[in-house]
């Protein structure tokens, strides 16, 4: 299966259940579908270009979202939310300009944030259905949210089918290389025309030559 998986978190917001989730991901779908971290923006870029940039590619973007996660601050106590070049602002913006799937994961106890919570770019996010992973029902928590992943892949990458390959689909004849198998062509009335006359023509030789044959016998 293709599409691929944005995982946007905080880090320091219970960063080992978001490397939990990566794992148990990572059991279900290959290494190249998932996207967790930028840790390779070069010096000299424009991190909110390529953080745009790598969202655009995911297909499922998943909001990890942990009991820290709405009144996280810096180290000069200001919200981090309010920051616009917050790296999880940035992530969240990008996927909700995009049309993106947006799947917010509510860690444990983690409330679903209100409009009032967000900034004016991000209260999109309140009115998205949330899922809940807890650790006491991790594995099973994680499997619904994994068939939600496969149900939104599948729709924005169906399996592509040759015409004609499906059981009791027909087959197209146009579509088809060489000639048709076991078919006849069927005759114009000109062409049987034309066909009638040579064979009058031959029949007239033919009798020509009979009697001459006779006569010089």
């Amino acid at each position: 299966m293709t599409g691929k998986i944005f995982i946007n978190y905080r880090r320091g917001d219970d960063p080992g259940f978001s490397q939990a989730l990566y794992g148990r991901l990572e059991s279900r779908f290959s290494t190249t579908q998932l996207f967790m971290d930028v840790d390779s923006i070069s010096p000299g870029s424009d991190f909110v270009h390529v953080l745009d940039e790598q969202v655009a590619k995911c297909d499922v973007f998943l909001a990890v979202i942990g009991p820290g996660w709405i009144n996280a601050t810096n180290k000069n106590g200001a919200r981090r939310l309010e920051n616009p070049n917050d790296f999880v602002r940035i992530e969240i913006e990008a996927a909700l300009k995009r049309g993106i799937l947006v799947i917010p994961v509510l860690v444990n106890d983690a409330e679903m944030p209100t409009e009032a919570d967000l900034v004016e770019s991000l209260k999109p996010l309140a009115r998205r259905n949330a899922v809940r992973l807890t650790h006491e029902r991790f594995r099973s928590d994680c499997d619904g949210l994994i068939k939600a992943i496969n149900d939104a892949l599948d729709k924005n990458h169906p399996i592509q089918t040759t015409p004609g390959a499906r059981r009791g689909h027909p087959v197209n004849p146009a579509t088809t290389t060489g000639p048709p198998i076991g078919r006849v062509s069927s005759l114009t009335g000109d062409n049987r025309w034309f066909i009638g006359l040579l064979l009058f023509c031959g029949l007239v030789i033919a009798a020509s030559i009979i009697d001459a044959i006779w006569m010089y016998r």
